[in-house]
């Protein structure tokens, strides 16, 4: 089977790992620290993936907080995801 998103985010972000992990408990999601990712195979650059996290979803590239907003909305999340859409920038 293969996963529904592919994440690329910050491997060293105690935050962007606890999330992903229980992301990964409700969905299957293929994440890639940037620091040991081929970036070049997404079409990113290193650059793109120190500002903030991304995601790869159906052929769509998502950033930030859309990134985010996809991602809860995958497991069934619809309400936190459009509860963060709606809240603007952070």
């Amino acid at each position: 089977m293969n996963p529904i998103a592919t994440v690329i985010f910050d491997g060293e972000c105690r935050f962007c790992i606890a999330s992903l992990n229980w992301l990964r408990l409700k969905a299957d999601i293929n994440a890639h620290p940037f620091q040991q990712a081929d970036l070049a195979s997404f079409g990113l650059t290193r650059t793109e993936c120190e500002k903030e996290v991304i995601a790869l979803i159906n052929g769509a590239t998502y950033r930030g907080a859309a990134a985010i907003a996809h991602l809860l909305a995958l497991p069934g999340n619809r309400t936190l995801a459009r509860l963060l859409t709606s809240s603007g920038q952070l």
